[in-house]
């Protein structure tokens, strides 16, 4: 996207929120910063939160958007930490069921 953004491709991205844009507050900090200094800005509007980069009162705003999404990026993390090690401690692994293939009889089977 970012390279299409420097061939000027288009001029606008619209996305639904912060966190989907990009994972972590730096990427999105460093990649509006990046369209900003286009010539002409390439602005990014993000509609949940009703906001538009190439407004003035832009900034500060997004500032603590950014902290709000970055919070919930890692209570999501913590959350499918704390889940992958409780299923281990049950003896319930959170990979899929395995199928094997056992030869002449051409059947697909779970592993007794």
């Amino acid at each position: 996207m970012m390279r299409d953004a420097r061939a000027r491709k288009f001029d606008m991205i619209i996305t639904k929120a912060v966190s989907r844009f990009a994972r972590s507050q730096i990427d999105v900090l460093l990649a509006i910063q990046e369209l900003l200094s286009l010539e002409p800005p390439i602005g990014i509007i993000f509609e949940n939160n009703n906001l538009n980069t190439l407004r003035p009162d832009f900034g500060l705003f997004v500032q603590f958007m950014l902290s709000l999404a970055q919070g919930e990026i890692e209570n999501k993390s913590e959350s499918v930490k704390w889940a992958f090690k409780r299923r281990c401690e049950d003896d319930k692994y959170p990979a899929p069921t395995a199928y094997f293939y056992w030869g002449i009889t051409q059947v697909m089977t779970t592993n007794p």
